[in-house]
């Protein structure tokens, strides 16, 4: 079993990538099936400090399920995005947000590797407006570093094999090539 997690903030491009990885080359997303949604609908309904928590208790069902799982497994966002939040929203420091991933999140099932996208500020912000999700997205340029700078911290504090690409000026099919590549997929 292969075991990867698509990381990005919003507009990047993860929910595409993996539903292009599940149909060519059938993976489960775990993040997909209904359970799991509905697990991610309670935990929005929270604000602050029980947002976060709600969130790592999602995660932690989440690397249960991969740990049971036979088949390869993509989650869309694991408990990197929730802890990339709580700090790029102000809910936590970042010595509180390493202590949280000291604690708690290295109990959880390690990926094989982390695919990270990423996307210029417009180009991002101008995918989140197209696609009118329903969730609130805050878009200021100041969260959108503080995200991005925390991401690049985890990828040096974790030992786990991380893939960044800049998804800004490529499409769905260049940015599935891109991954394949990195990853020895035949496409």
């Amino acid at each position: 079993m292969n075991f990867f997690v698509i990381e990005g903030d919003n507009g990047t491009g993860k929910d595409t990538l993996a539903i292009k990885l599940q149909k060519k080359f059938g993976f489960r997303i775990i993040t997909n099936e209904e359970d799991i949604i509905q697990l991610n609908k309670e935990a929005k309904k929270y604000d602050g400090e029980k947002r976060i928590k709600k969130f790592l208790e999602y995660g932690k069902i989440c690397s249960e399920k991969v740990k049971h799982s036979n088949q390869n497994v993509i989650l869309v966002r694991y408990w990197i995005s929730t802890l990339a939040a709580a700090y790029a929203d102000n809910i936590f420091s970042y010595e509180d947000v390493c202590k949280i991933q000291n604690e708690i999140c290295t109990q959880f099932y390690k990926p094989d590797c982390i695919i990270c996208l990423s996307c210029n500020f417009e180009k991002r912000i101008d995918r989140i407006e197209k696609r009118k999700a329903e969730d609130f997205d805050n878009t200021t340029k100041e969260r959108s570093n503080r995200y991005k700078w925390f991401l690049n911290q985890m990828q040096n504090r974790i030992d786990v094999r991380w893939i960044n690409i800049d998804t800004s000026e490529k499409d769905e099919n260049q940015v599935f090539k891109e991954v394949c590549e990195y990853l020895r997929i035949n496409q």
